[in-house]
């Protein structure tokens, strides 16, 4: 076992000052507060919470996920892919200088994926086959 002493400092950053191997006292002590703390958490019942009261079906319905509600905290997993585009849009986004052209990428995908996902109220679709869509070219219908 090793024993790390540290300290946080501005915005998370964290600084290791001692990094050892734990004695076998320090061990022991150690064991004995994680045997404590097993006991305290089998002990738990679950009617230790029925006092919360069950959300209702508007409750539930006014739930959203914490990105909307407060979307400066959301921070997306990025995934690294390999993908080809056309030459000109790429020299397009990389005109302002190398840097920070993936980003407005991705976020032109995003305010995209984000318009396309939302729902136009007041905008009803017509799903009749009756009326054809006059922004298709007459060769498709």
């Amino acid at each position: 076992m090793v024993i790390l002493v540290v300290i946080t400092g501005k915005e998370g950053m964290i600084r290791i000052i001692l990094a050892r191997k734990a004695t076998p006292k320090e061990e022991s002590k150690y064991y004995e507060y994680i045997k404590k703390r097993l006991k305290e958490i089998l002990a738990f019942k679950d009617d230790d919470i029925l006092d919360i009261p069950e959300m209702t079906d508007k409750q539930l319905s006014k739930l959203q996920p914490s990105h909307l509600r407060n979307p400066d905290n959301y921070r997306p997993v990025k995934k690294k892919i390999c993908m080809y585009i056309d030459a000109d849009v790429l020299e397009w986004y990389k005109g302002d200088g190398e840097k920070g052209y993936q980003t407005r990428m991705n976020q032109v995908l995003r305010q995209n994926m984000i318009h396309e996902s939302t729902p136009a109220y007041g905008k009803a679709k017509n799903t009749s086959d009756d009326e054809k869509d006059s922004s298709l070219p007459n060769n498709l219908d």
